[in-house]
């Protein structure tokens, strides 16, 4: 079980890094570089494909 946990706690430390560098990434490079417009179009693509992930998931 403690190894579980663990397993958890990395998995949840990862997904915070990732919300974290993205943000800062968003709000710093790609909103003054290439817009809203632009940013918003790309925010669009990202979330379809991970719809798109989870669709094609087999399940078990």
């Amino acid at each position: 079980m403690p190894a579980a946990r663990a397993q958890g706690g990395r998995l949840y430390a990862a997904d915070l890094l990732g919300a974290t560098l993205g943000t800062l990434g968003v709000s710093l490079l790609v909103l003054p570089v290439w817009g809203i417009v632009a940013a918003l179009w790309m925010v669009a693509f990202l979330h379809a494909g991970a719809g798109l992930m989870a669709l094609l998931i087999p399940k078990s």
